[in-house]
């Protein structure tokens, strides 16, 4: 596949080919987009669904043709289309997607989504749902507000916050639930704290739920009080009532409202701290829940305002798992030094950094990279020549504990160098295409498909590059997670993902 591709220009496919090609494309064997879309179009839909009836138990093959079938044939996916991208590792081609074409998106996809443990897919669904609401769909407020799951909970109660969506009525006929979504959304934008107090009596004669009333109260507190009277509640309190509290808060949020969130992060960050392999699972579980708690709601409400504050912060907290809310709040808004500073950390922290979403916050650090347009930083370059940046010293000799990276903890090489990587790539510019094209061949199969992607953006200059790179990649034994980096590369370069 990767020679059909370095070779692409001189091609001429039979029918035969051409369905030999597609299967192997599809199944993920390499690149080969670039050879199908020669083909007459109607010729190629007929291929598709020849070939869909036979990738049904694979998930992934299935969804790579609806996405062709849909670029070449131009009808609107069908929800059971949508279906087929409900699986883990499709998860960042279904956030595109659900960005791409919110209120396309079927309701049970969101549903799902919504659901997801991908932090880029739980909030590519909450957006979409929320132009939804914004279209007129009232229905999702009552179908999120009965539910027991605590993300549909808690995205009803970020709706109900969020004062961009018009009030739903002020119609006491209504439905109840309407009529309680309503009053919520009153009560955060009542003009004074008497306003409040009388739309809280209203509220409270309704005889909501508990969490209703309490999330009520936490609105009417930040409204009278301050967002600090709100966090003082937190120290007792479950972590049920915790979130439900802390997704009262409504931005902007202002500079003592956040140190004191801030603080009170800082608290649980130590107790999270503490746990060890022998602390009582319960309580480990209920320290851990209510540290990302509010690490969760200083990424949601944080603004460029907040930037010291959080850099202070992140500078104090242990990396627990919660810490990687912090970090991706002060990567979206801060500087080319600060994404130093975050992977000087990584290396020095003397323990393992437990379970982070390496590849979001290496994906936030690059598009931060991009955005700044700042040159590659030299710090950054003498790590890319380090050969542990490449190849991890555990597999040559599993009792490995060194390396020559800046790292203390070998375990944590893999988080390291995705952000390492991840911020090459997102600061390289178009004198930097020799730099993309060696880290598309990098072992780490999305690090290699960042670098590829990246240099499909640089159009056909970047396409050249990874055509010229086969024969090395086959040489140094990566030609498959270089084949499917080129792969990627191409679904880029030929809009795949651009469905609408």
């Amino acid at each position: 596949m990767l020679l059909l591709f370095k070779h692409k220009q001189r091609l001429i496919l039979s029918d035969e080919e051409l369905g030999l090609t597609m299967t192997s494309w599809a199944e993920g064997k390499g690149p080969g987009l670039s050879l199908l879309l020669t083909a007459p179009p109607a010729r190629l839909v007929e291929l598709i669904r020849s070939q869909e009836p036979k990738q049904r138990s694979e998930a992934e093959a299935k969804a790579v043709l609806i996405l062709l079938r849909q670029k070449v044939g131009g009808a609107p996916l069908e929800e059971r289309d949508w279906t087929a991208f409900r699986n883990y590792r499709l998860g960042m081609e279904v956030a595109e997607m659900i960005a791409a074409s919110p209120l396309e998106c079927p309701d049970r996809i969101l549903f799902w989504a919504l659901r997801n443990r991908r932090l880029v897919v739980g909030e590519a669904a909450f957006q979409a749902i929320t132009k939804k609401v914004a279209a007129g769909q009232t229905g999702w407020s009552e179908a999120l507000a009965k539910s027991s799951s605590k993300s549909y909970r808690s995205a009803y109660e970020r709706l109900a916050i969020d004062q961009t969506l018009p009030l739903f009525t002020n119609d006491p006929a209504a439905a109840r639930p309407i009529r309680e979504f309503d009053l919520l959304q009153r009560i955060v934008r009542a003009p004074n704290p008497k306003k409040v107090r009388a739309l809280m009596r209203e509220f409270t004669a309704m005889r909501p739920s508990a969490r209703a009333q309490l999330f009520a109260s936490g609105i009417a507190a930040n409204r009278i009080a301050s967002v600090a009277a709100t966090v003082k509640r937190l120290g007792h309190l479950g972590t049920e009532k915790t979130t439900s509290l802390l997704n009262s808060i409504s931005p902007p949020v202002v500079e003592l409202d956040m140190q004191s969130l801030l603080n009170g992060y800082r608290s649980s960050n130590q107790k999270e701290a503490g746990l060890t392999d022998n602390s009582d699972k319960r309580v480990a579980r209920v320290r851990e829940e209510k540290a990302a708690a509010f690490a969760k709601t200083i990424l949601r409400v944080s603004t460029e305002h907040n930037l010291a504050a959080l850099r202070e912060t992140f500078r104090e907290i242990a990396l627990t798992s919660s810490a990687q809310y912090v970090a991706i709040a002060v990567m979206r808004l801060g500087d080319a030094g600060d994404v130093i500073r975050l992977i000087e950390r990584i290396g020095r922290a003397e323990d393992r950094i437990p379970y982070w979403f390496q590849i979001e916050v290496g994906q936030t650090v690059g598009r931060r990279m991009r955005s700044l347009r700042s040159s590659v930083p030299a710090e950054l370059l003498r790590i890319y020549e380090i050969n542990e940046f490449w190849h991890d010293p555990r597999a040559k000799s599993l009792d490995a504990r060194r390396s020559k990276l800046p790292l203390k903890n070998v375990e944590n090489r893999a988080l390291y160098v995705r952000v390492v990587a991840n911020a090459l790539i997102g600061s390289a510019g178009k004198d930097d295409l020799n730099l993309l094209q060696t880290l598309s061949q990098h072992e780490y199969r999305l690090v290699a498909r960042a670098a590829a992607v990246r240099l499909a953006q640089f159009g056909d200059d970047g396409m050249a590059m990874l055509q010229s790179a086969v024969t090395g990649a086959i040489e140094h034994q990566v030609a498959e997670s270089f084949g499917a980096a080129v792969r990627d590369a191409e679904v880029e370069r030929f809009g795949l993902m651009e469905l609408w």
